[in-house]
């Protein structure tokens, strides 16, 4: 949910530089864009990752206990997704330029997500046709590697399944910033 929230409603941020003309007076500079967007990108996942590790301290007080190897890996795919999910918050901001439509938007693509990920419960545990409905959601498939890798089950196959699918989104959210990136005012 950190990674969802943290990452994808980071073009919140791009919106008032859209605005103002300050996002467009960086592209006029001589430094790349692909620098430009992968500044931005990493700057939220470290931000997204220094909370998570503040969290996992903070539960760990509470009595929480996980692999200390599963919840490096796990940070490591949590970072990964999150620059996926970055990537694409900063070209839905850049496309729609309006902070009420990138909402609206934004909303419309996360909760759903949300709901038919198994953040709040294991799909298993929900009705059939919510379990075959979450089989698409790709956020599902890092949900079930993380969990897997936090229990220290490192021979689970959603491990390399959830690994696969974040960096899917990750290249492919990338492959999209850059080219976009690219072609602004070019």
């Amino acid at each position: 949910m950190l990674g969802l929230f943290g990452t994808a409603f980071a073009g919140f941020g791009l919106l008032p530089e859209l605005r103002n003309g300050s996002h467009e007076r960086l592209l006029a500079t001589p430094t790349s864009r692909v620098a430009l967007l992968l500044g931005r990108v990493m700057r939220d996942v470290v931000v997204l990752l220094i909370q998570a590790v503040v969290l996992l301290v903070g539960v760990t007080a509470f009595g929480f206990r996980a692999s200390a190897l599963g919840v490096l890996v796990g940070l490591l795919l949590l970072a990964v997704l999150g620059v996926g999910l970055g990537t694409f918050s900063y070209l839905l901001a850049m496309v729609l330029k309006v902070e009420h439509m990138f909402a609206a938007l934004l909303q419309t693509v996360i909760m759903p997500l949300i709901l038919t990920s198994g953040l709040l419960l294991p799909m298993e545990q929900g009705p059939t046709w919510l379990y075959i409905v979450s089989r698409f959601n790709p956020v599902t498939h890092v949900v079930e590697a993380e969990r897997a890798l936090f229990a220290g089950h490192f021979t689970d196959p959603s491990i390399a399944i959830g690994s696969a699918v974040a960096v899917a989104v990750a290249v492919l959210a990338l492959s999209l910033g850059v080219g976009s990136m690219r072609r602004i005012n070019a």
